[in-house]
């Protein structure tokens, strides 16, 4: 690395960072303004600023009081030109616990390092900071859209970018990254540096893989997914315009397995960051003082490098207590400030006792609620902070202007408990460090008592804000049994709920509502349409049972009459024979043989031969009228008349047998 080089740092009119050096310059861009108060009027501060930040995480601005961290700054930037120069993967993961100082050593050390001993190509860099969250392509598109729009909310480019990012090629390659940089105006002489702190965020998300949500969680991941694979593929696109710096929190080095590519370019890129030496302790903690010009006693220097050395995530409890320390200057020694605190460990929990203790009833409610907001319980890992809208945390009967003001109480310069961000009308807030989620014991106590309802409260809070994105449309409105979970967190938390999600909520339930008045309205017009069919079959049925029985009745008059017929015709016949007109007899015979008869098939036969008898007997006496005028008939004719007689009575005998069985 080349000699140090004086930097200037101001801000251009977007809000974006500029670092200048000798002839060059790095613009940096942020997704997430930090608002950062003042503390409290204080007639006693007459020794200058406190150089000294407390628990945030040191930025480019800061970078004047960032000390200690010299020469794995030079590491990094060396590892950073070897990427960019090999022509592979352009990916610096930056690695270590929480409280190991990545975030600050990332934005307060190597990018203005950048500024000072600039990349071959990289004179007027551009750097794009950004956190996450739980929807890790909105950020980056949002990001992209700030630096092409120098919008500080470009809502229409965010979005038309969104959509770009989530676009895979014909190849399944989501290049969306490299093609949004390709167009922006400069970008071979002004290439991009993506630096993304807190990384471990994207997997954070709470929203669990179950059957009631699987639609949420899929779409969860296929945004990661895409998150991820456009970052790699834009790393290593051969027109070298994006490189990307990444923190991430050591115990999440797992997660990363899910992701082959990225695990092995961690496994071989990672550069982790070790807990600082004895040497280094002395310089983070001697030299702000000494610039500011009131150089801390070595004594002093001493008992905090013996209190911070070798402790997890001491850092930033380091700077918690030096903050202390400066403040009580010059009316208390250090040493005195120091044992009053309780030591580097116990100023932190001290100080977010004593503000909790110091509001009221109504205060501390609003406190811990949006303490809890801030949070999401690990499984499996150490709980982490989390970044919250305030708007989320205002429940009925509070005004956003209450909640604001009880957070400012925690994000005062003297103490910076919480980090406020964002614009007018979208700010956010979250714990400045994880290290207070450790040794608060009130915070924890909270914590530990209600990790099932907060869990649980994040996918509400998810839910929420996907329906009012929408438009609030009744498709993304839980029903059961995710409602009837609703139903039971709302009756023990209703005052937990922010006032959009009291609204989501009561979207459900009247929804539940009208589909239930629907499904009564379905199930009694359903009974009354069956009540009309089977009235209206019954009716048929009937009508059709009296048809049959009238039919029936018809048939039966039919039959009795045409019966009542040919006994007559026989009667006729008979009678005609004993006066001895045989031709008359004859005549009303052969009518009797053509009755209608049950149309058995052994009635049929007998019927054709009573038909065929009668015909023989009708031209035997025409033949032989003339025997026949004034005589008897001969023994042939008695015996055709017999057998068609027979043949008459045989086919009665059928049809009174064939209705009887």
């Amino acid at each position: 690395m080349s000699e140090n080089r004086s930097i200037k740092i101001g801000e251009s009119a977007d809000g974006s960072i500029v670092v200048t050096g000798d002839s060059n310059t790095v613009t940096i861009y942020q997704s997430q303004r930090e608002i950062r108060e003042e503390a409290l009027p204080d007639e006693k501060a007459d020794i200058g600023p406190n150089p000294y930040l407390g628990l945030g995480a040191f930025h480019e601005k800061d970078t004047n009081r960032f000390f200690g961290r010299e020469r794995l700054m030079a590491k990094l930037w060396e590892k950073f030109r070897d990427l960019n120069e090999s022509g592979k993967m352009r990916l610096l993961p930056i690695l270590g616990p929480s409280g190991s100082g990545k975030s600050s050593l990332a934005r307060a050390g190597l990018i203005p390092e950048l500024a000072r001993n600039p990349l071959p190509g990289y004179n007027k860099a551009r750097v794009a900071v950004l956190t996450p969250g739980t929807q890790p392509l909105q950020a980056l598109a949002g990001i992209l859209a700030r630096i092409v729009t120098g919008d500080s909310v470009p809502v229409a480019k965010t979005r038309e970018f969104a959509e770009e990012l989530k676009i895979s090629s014909d190849t399944c390659t989501f290049d969306g990254l490299s093609r949004i940089s390709a167009l922006f105006p400069d970008i071979q002489a002004s290439p991009l540096i993506i630096l993304i702190d807190q990384f471990e965020e994207i997997y954070t998300y709470e929203v669990k893989k179950e059957k009631d949500n699987l639609k949420e969680y899929e779409e969860y991941i296929k945004n990661r997914e895409a998150f991820i694979a456009t970052l790699l593929h834009a790393a290593s696109d051969k027109s070298g315009y994006v490189s990307v710096i990444l923190t991430l929190r050591s115990d999440f080095l797992g997660e990363t397995q899910a992701h082959p590519l990225l695990n092995q370019t961690i496994a071989a890129e990672g550069e982790i960051v070790p807990a600082m030496s004895e040497d280094e302790l002395r310089a983070a903690i001697a030299r702000p003082a000494e610039n500011a010009g009131h150089p801390l006693d070595k004594a002093v220097v001493d008992m905090l490098v013996e209190q911070s050395r070798d402790r997890d995530g001491a850092l930033p409890l380091l700077q918690f207590a030096l903050t202390r320390i400066w403040e009580n200057l010059p009316d208390r020694e250090p040493a005195e400030t120091l044992d009053e605190i309780g030591g580097v460990g116990g100023a932190l929990a001290e100080e977010a006792q004593r503000l909790y203790d110091s509001l009221n009833k109504e205060e501390k409610a609003i406190a811990r609620r949006a303490f809890l907001s801030m949070v999401t319980p690990g499984e499996g890992t150490k709980d982490t902070r989390r970044r919250a809208a305030i708007e989320n945390m205002v429940t009925n009967g509070e005004d956003i202007a209450q909640v604001k003001r009880v957070l400012e109480r925690f994000s005062y310069k003297s103490a910076r408990l919480i980090t406020l961000s964002g614009e007018e009308g979208t700010q956010a807030a979250e714990v400045t460090h994880e290290a207070l989620l450790e040794h608060w014991r009130e915070f924890r106590e909270w914590l530990d008592e209600n990790r099932e309802d907060i869990r649980f409260h994040r996918r509400v809070e998810a839910a929420t804000v996907r329906w009012n994105g929408q438009g609030r449309p009744d498709g993304s409105l839980w029903q059961s049994p995710d409602l009837d979970l609703l139903k039971e967190f709302h009756e023990r938390a209703a005052t937990e709920m922010a006032v959009i999600q009291t609204e989501f909520f009561k979207s459900c339930v009247n929804r539940e509502k009208r589909s239930r008045k629907i499904k009564q309205f379905i199930s009694v017009l359903l009974i009354l349409l069956s009540i009309i069919t089977v009235t209206s079959a019954l009716k048929a049925t009937n009508s059709n049972r009296l048809a049959q029985k009238a039919l029936s009745d018809v048939k039966n008059e039919r039959k009795r009459a045409q019966s009542f017929l040919v006994k007559n015709y026989w009667l006729n016949a008979a009678r005609s024979i004993e006066e001895k007109n045989i031709v008359k007899g004859l005549h009303f015979f052969s009518k009797s043989g053509k009755g209608e008869l049950e149309k058995t098939g052994i009635e049929r036969c007998i019927s054709k031969i009573h038909l065929r008898v009668n015909a023989i007997l009708l031209k035997y006496t025409k033949s032989n009228k003339k025997k026949f005028d004034n005589k008897k008939p001969d023994i042939l004719f008695r015996l055709w008349f017999f057998m068609a007689h027979l043949l008459r009575l045989l086919a009665n005998y059928l049809k009174f047998f064939y209705h009887k069985r």
